[in-house]
């Protein structure tokens, strides 16, 4: 094949090449290695002049090819002996021509090959979606849904190159089906740098980065706008490959500064840059440097690659998560532990100091008894004259002993340690207020009734125990209203958390006071709060019972004895 000059009256604006070749078999066929051409026409000299085998334009839909095949592939009109052939064309940007001429088995098998070699690879990278999904919980990860839509967007590009779009998607939407390689590859340009300022950190750690690349991405935007309606090919692959340029940047500036799953990255860019950007430029713009592999399948191993290794980077993030959580689980655990310590220790040593006033007061009542006695002695002093001052100054001075016991027994009395009294109004106020924000956040209403008077125990417990109640309920509640009041019982107050979330079968009741258990489709948080709740009630006495109908709402009711 050579570079070939326009024959007269051939449209402008074509690159043309001359083709000559003896064919293996009389009916051939002429495979150019395009899926598609903004316009084509293929000649062949027969007797002396050129017969149009095949004139194509952008209009032309999928049933007006010669052979309707995903490829441009062209018959070739019947001889013998060598032929020669003229395809002027017009594609995006300098992609080449790289015909071949095969019989019709032979193009069936390499179908059949390219068909299984392609589904291979579409299911390596769709099977990878779900499994970090379903397999590994990975669903609530932010990368983790932008490595989703970067996939799913490559899988589209890919089928889209090898002509699958346009034979069964939109056989009649020839403009559409040129349009849409650049915009689905800025697509996924956008994808790759939403999934790094993500992955990497990219927003505090590397600042001026990040700033490179929201440019690029606003770029990339407008240039799909514009490239609806008017090509702007050139200016895409420009930007694309500038992009490739800055993510490797990123990703030697993450891997210095040890970001984690920064290596795997680095790894997925390289297979991006190598053999999507560079190998796919090199061979459009100059060479094919392994002329054995087409054009096209250069993208798809860059994409193959990338998909794996950023599914690596993905699964290595939420490792590093996990681990974090159950540090942060086992942390949480122990300052509970600790605030029971704490709260046991306070009380304890208020007992122990009752116990000391108590002694005391005992101590100073047995005193007063000897003290009773003197005085009967007093009584027999008076009776003589001369003991009156004496026994005057003894009865001042037992007068006031007595005075001071008496004291001390009062002040003991006033000292006795009992339950701290809890303001319940000004406790259900700061809950209401720490709360507020949450649940606007999600939409729901937080109705708190503050109730009047007050109830015995320990502040603090009790409002650790409504904290996790009240998180609890706006977190599993997707709509409708959380409700924080109390009622007055006989024997005490009842404090009630009512929501209108899913609500809680029986066996999940019993199941959820256990440690690390959570509820159906649960997503968030350790499994920790109901089980929280269940031992400090038993630690402060009080009673914790759950009414629930599922698909309406729960109850959590709180009993505080008098």
């Amino acid at each position: 094949m050579r570079a070939a000059s326009a024959p007269p009256g051939a449209p402008a604006g074509l690159r043309w090449h001359h083709i000559t070749a003896t064919p293996a078999a009389a009916n051939s066929l002429l495979d150019l290695g395009l899926p598609d051409a903004f316009e084509l026409v293929v000649l062949q000299r027969s007797g002396g002049s050129w017969q149009t085998l095949a004139r194509l334009d952008e209009h032309s839909r999928y049933r007006d090819r010669p052979l309707r095949h995903r490829k441009l592939v062209v018959p070739l009109a019947p001889g013998s002996g060598q032929v020669e052939v003229l395809v002027g064309f017009r594609t995006h940007g300098t992609t080449p021509l790289t015909p071949r001429l095969l019989t019709r088995e032979q193009l069936i098998d390499d179908d059949t090959r390219a068909d299984l070699a392609n589904g291979i690879i579409f299911g390596i990278m769709l099977v990878l979606v779900p499994l970090l999904a379903v397999g590994l919980g990975t669903h609530q990860n932010n990368s983790y849904r932008i490595y989703a839509g970067l996939v799913v967007t490559s899988v589209l590009f890919i089928a889209q190159t090898e002509g699958y779009w346009l034979q069964f998607a939109w056989p009649d939407s020839p403009a559409w089906n040129m349009a849409i390689p650049e915009i689905l590859a800025l697509m996924m340009m956008g994808w790759h740098g939403a999934f790094a300022i993500s992955l990497l950190q990219m927003r505090w750690r590397m600042p001026r980065l990040y700033f490179g690349n929201l440019v690029l991405l606003a770029a990339a935007g407008l240039t799909m706008v514009v490239h609806w309606f008017h090509p702007m090919t050139i200016w895409a692959l420009a930007l694309t490959s500038t992009y490739g340029l800055l993510a490797l940047a990123c990703a030697w500036e993450a891997v210095r500064q040890n970001v984690p799953a920064a290596r795997f990255y680095l790894l997925g860019v390289l297979s991006l840059c190598i053999c999507s950007i560079l190998m796919t430029g090199m061979t459009m713009l100059w060479f094919n440097p392994f002329p054995g592999v087409p054009m096209l399948a250069f993208p798809k191993f860059g994409y193959l690659g990338e998909t794996f290794f950023f599914g690596a980077a993905v699964l290595s993030q939420l490792r590093l998560q996990s681990e974090q959580r159950a540090a942060l689980r086992l942390q949480r655990l122990a300052e509970n532990e600790q605030l029971l310590q704490a709260e046991q220790t306070r009380f304890a040593a208020m007992a122990e100091a009752e116990q000391h006033k108590l002694r005391l007061a005992s101590a100073s009542h047995d005193i007063s008894q000897p003290l009773a006695s003197i005085r009967y002695a007093i009584a027999a002093l008076r009776q003589h004259q001369d003991n009156l001052p004496i026994a005057t100054h003894i009865d001042n001075t037992l007068n006031y002993a007595q005075t001071l016991l008496n004291d001390m027994m009062a002040q003991c009395r006033r000292d006795a340690v009992g339950p701290e009294p809890i303001q319940l109004a000004d406790l259900f106020i700061q809950l209401q207020q720490e709360f507020a924000a949450a649940a606007r956040h999600k939409g729901l209403r937080l109705r708190v009734h503050p109730p009047g008077g007050h109830a015995a125990g320990s502040a603090l417990l009790l409002y650790r125990i409504l904290n996790n109640l009240l998180a609890n309920a706006i977190r599993y509640t997707p709509h409708g209203a959380v409700l924080l009041g109390a009622r007055r019982r006989a024997n005490g107050i009842e404090i009630q958390v009512w929501d209108t979330g899913p609500g809680i079968a029986p066996a999940m009741q019993r199941k959820l006071m256990a440690p690390w258990q959570q509820g159906d489709g649960a997503s968030q948080g350790f499994g920790l709060g109901l089980f929280i709740v269940r031992n400090l009630c038993e630690q402060c006495g009080y009673a914790f019972t759950i009414h629930s109908i599922p698909g309406r709402g729960t109850g959590f009711c709180i009993h505080l004895p008098n």
